[in-house]
């Protein structure tokens, strides 16, 4: 898959690889509301309707604040995006994902893998359906 530019963001790296919007997040990042509007209108231009998913790589430790998962459940709908996985075996990643789930109710699918390939079929899968 052909990666396009990069934009370095206070909390994480955004790029659009192939019909992917990837996001890495930075080791510690302690994310903020504000900070997911940030990524929210980086991340816009890039979902020109061809996008099936945003691959959240998160391979180390991070904090989402309770204000930045109630912007996330409301923001997570750009154009064609059909799902959010999260790359990670940090056991309090998935669990924040699990929690993220369960209480903020976001207005697309996300879910948790250990590797990267799974994730991204799991995304595909989610469009061809």
């Amino acid at each position: 898959m052909k990666e396009e530019s990069i934009t370095e963001l206070r909390v994480c790296r955004l790029y659009r690889s192939g019909n992917l919007i990837v996001t890495e997040v930075f080791d510690g990042a302690e994310v903020e509301a504000d900070d997911v509007g940030e990524i929210h209108k980086a991340a816009a231009p890039l979902a020109d309707g061809s996008v099936n998913g945003i691959l959240i790589l998160a391979q180390m430790p991070f904090l989402l604040s309770a204000s930045a998962r109630n912007a996330a459940a409301q923001l997570c709908s750009l154009n064609g995006i059909q799902g959010a996985a999260v790359c990670t075996d940090i056991t309090s990643v998935r669990m924040m994902v699990s929690f993220f789930n369960r209480i903020n109710r976001p207005v697309i699918p996300v879910r948790t893998f250990n590797d990267r390939q799974s994730a991204e079929e799991w995304l595909l899968q989610l469009n061809r359906n």
